[in-house]
Protein backbone atom coordinates (compact mmCIF):
# COMPACT_ATOMS: atom_id res chain seq x y z
CA UNK A 1 0.00 0.00 0.00
CA UNK A 2 1.38 3.50 -0.20
CA UNK A 3 0.43 4.59 3.08
CA UNK A 4 1.00 2.43 6.40
CA UNK A 5 2.44 1.86 9.60
CA UNK A 6 4.71 -0.87 10.04
CA UNK A 7 6.21 -2.42 13.03
CA UNK A 8 9.68 -4.21 13.25
CA UNK A 9 11.09 -5.91 16.04
CA UNK A 10 14.44 -6.50 16.12
CA UNK A 11 15.93 -3.43 14.35
CA UNK A 12 19.10 -3.80 15.07
CA UNK A 13 20.95 -1.52 13.41
CA UNK A 14 18.19 -0.27 11.40
CA UNK A 15 18.90 -2.25 7.91
CA UNK A 16 15.30 -3.47 7.41
CA UNK A 17 13.85 0.02 8.72
CA UNK A 18 15.24 2.07 6.34
CA UNK A 19 15.21 -0.03 3.52
CA UNK A 20 11.23 -0.11 4.12
CA UNK A 21 11.03 3.53 4.61
CA UNK A 22 13.30 4.21 1.49
CA UNK A 23 11.27 2.16 -0.45
CA UNK A 24 7.80 3.07 0.25
CA UNK A 25 7.96 7.07 0.76
CA UNK A 26 4.03 6.95 2.07
CA UNK A 27 5.50 4.60 5.02
CA UNK A 28 5.84 5.36 8.50
CA UNK A 29 8.56 2.55 10.44
CA UNK A 30 8.68 1.63 14.34
CA UNK A 31 11.76 -0.31 14.89
CA UNK A 32 12.15 -1.94 18.35
CA UNK A 33 15.32 -3.44 19.95
CA UNK A 34 16.43 -3.56 23.50
CA UNK A 35 20.31 -3.70 22.56
CA UNK A 36 21.07 0.60 22.89
CA UNK A 37 24.19 0.30 20.87
CA UNK A 38 22.74 -1.45 18.13
CA UNK A 39 19.67 1.36 18.02
CA UNK A 40 22.61 3.97 18.35
CA UNK A 41 24.13 3.00 15.27
CA UNK A 42 20.46 2.82 13.39
CA UNK A 43 19.66 6.37 14.59
CA UNK A 44 22.85 7.34 13.09
CA UNK A 45 21.99 6.16 9.28
CA UNK A 46 18.29 7.42 10.01
CA UNK A 47 19.27 10.31 10.34
CA UNK A 48 22.07 10.75 8.00
CA UNK A 49 19.03 9.17 5.12
CA UNK A 50 17.01 12.25 7.08
CA UNK A 51 14.16 9.63 7.68
CA UNK A 52 13.76 10.39 11.16
CA UNK A 53 10.00 12.11 10.11
CA UNK A 54 8.88 8.51 9.43
CA UNK A 55 11.38 6.28 11.29
CA UNK A 56 10.80 6.14 14.92
CA UNK A 57 13.30 3.80 16.89
CA UNK A 58 12.15 2.54 20.55
CA UNK A 59 15.04 1.06 22.91
CA UNK A 60 13.40 -1.78 24.46
CA UNK A 61 10.80 -4.49 24.13
CA UNK A 62 7.17 -4.72 22.82
CA UNK A 63 5.14 -4.50 26.40
CA UNK A 64 7.64 -0.49 26.58
CA UNK A 65 6.63 0.34 23.18
CA UNK A 66 4.15 2.94 24.08
CA UNK A 67 0.38 2.30 22.95
CA UNK A 68 -1.03 3.88 19.46
CA UNK A 69 -2.89 3.05 16.83
CA UNK A 70 -2.88 -0.48 15.61
CA UNK A 71 -0.07 -1.19 12.63
CA UNK A 72 -0.75 -2.32 9.40
CA UNK A 73 1.92 -4.47 9.37
CA UNK A 74 4.86 -6.49 11.38
CA UNK A 75 7.88 -7.88 10.84
CA UNK A 76 10.18 -10.15 12.78
CA UNK A 77 12.96 -11.13 10.92
CA UNK A 78 15.73 -13.92 12.05
CA UNK A 79 14.29 -12.33 15.69
CA UNK A 80 12.13 -14.92 17.73
CA UNK A 81 14.81 -17.99 17.54
CA UNK A 82 17.39 -15.32 20.32
CA UNK A 83 17.07 -16.02 23.75
CA UNK A 84 16.87 -12.39 24.21
CA UNK A 85 13.44 -12.05 22.91
CA UNK A 86 12.42 -15.13 24.63
CA UNK A 87 10.17 -12.90 26.47
CA UNK A 88 7.78 -9.65 25.92
CA UNK A 89 9.81 -7.89 29.18
CA UNK A 90 13.24 -7.59 30.23
CA UNK A 91 12.21 -9.58 33.04
CA UNK A 92 10.92 -12.76 30.24
CA UNK A 93 7.17 -12.38 31.13
CA UNK A 94 4.19 -12.02 28.93
CA UNK A 95 3.80 -13.78 25.82
CA UNK A 96 5.20 -12.60 22.67
CA UNK A 97 3.47 -13.75 19.81
CA UNK A 98 0.42 -12.69 21.83
CA UNK A 99 2.24 -9.01 22.56
CA UNK A 100 2.77 -8.65 18.82
CA UNK A 101 -0.61 -9.64 17.16
CA UNK A 102 -2.46 -6.74 19.46
CA UNK A 103 -0.40 -4.81 17.74
CA UNK A 104 -1.92 -5.65 14.83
Amino acid sequence: PEQASVLVVGAGTGQEVISYALANPGWKVTGVDPTESMLTMARQQVDERKLAERVQLHLGYLDSLESSSPFEAATSILVRHTPIWDGVSANGSGSWFSELTSRL
